[in-house]
């Protein structure tokens, strides 16, 4: 590597992810409430991998779909239809994008903020790649499969914690599959 970067501490790191865990998962948040009254079940920001929130919240698209086809009666009954109006048919079409913003949002962010998703960014840190490319493939690799698919198994998340904290280089997992490294700005 020509550039000289110095890694980023496991503690920014780890703020980072905390802050972005919430980000991705505040869309869901703010579906499930306005679309069916009330938010109840784990909040997948608790995950460490976007696969096993997102499975988490399956229910997203269900809670949307039961509330919208659910009618309320003049005489104050309620009366289950299937809603095809452009209203409900929108809101299970958002429960949907929710889930894949949920999914999706490191991914998205790393290559279009040059490196940083909102958390990195306010902990003044990056990705960038071992051979200096820009955001490309190495990018799509470490966001889509290391951590999306590898991160998803109970033990990969847990060596990728300890290589970060006492690991020389910081790298963790996914760092590995896709050639990067977490850097101080």
């Amino acid at each position: 590597m020509n550039k000289e970067y110095v890694n980023a501490p496991f503690f920014r790191r780890g703020i980072a992810f905390v802050i972005d865990a919430a980000m991705a998962f505040l869309p869901a948040l703010v579906v499930y409430i306005l679309f069916t009254g009330g938010y109840k079940g784990l909040a997948p920001v608790y995950y460490p991998a976007p696969i096993i929130g997102a499975v988490s919240m399956v229910d997203l698209p269900v809670e949307v779909n039961e509330k919208v086809s659910h009618v309320t009666t003049d005489e104050g009954g309620t009366i289950s239809t299937t809603n095809y109006s452009m209203t409900a048919t929108g809101a299970r079409l958002l429960s949907v994008v929710v889930i894949v913003m949920y999914v999706g949002y490191g991914t998205f962010c790393t290559i279009v903020y040059d490196g940083k998703t909102i958390g990195k960014k306010f902990m003044k840190i990056k990705v960038v790649s071992e051979n200096e490319e820009k955001m490309t493939k190495s990018f799509l690799l470490r966001e889509l499969l290391g951590k999306v698919v590898v991160n998803s198994t109970v033990v990969v998340p847990a060596v990728s914690v300890f290589m970060a904290a006492f690991g020389k280089d910081k790298k963790t997992v996914h760092d590995y599959i896709g050639k990067t490294r977490v850097v101080m700005e």
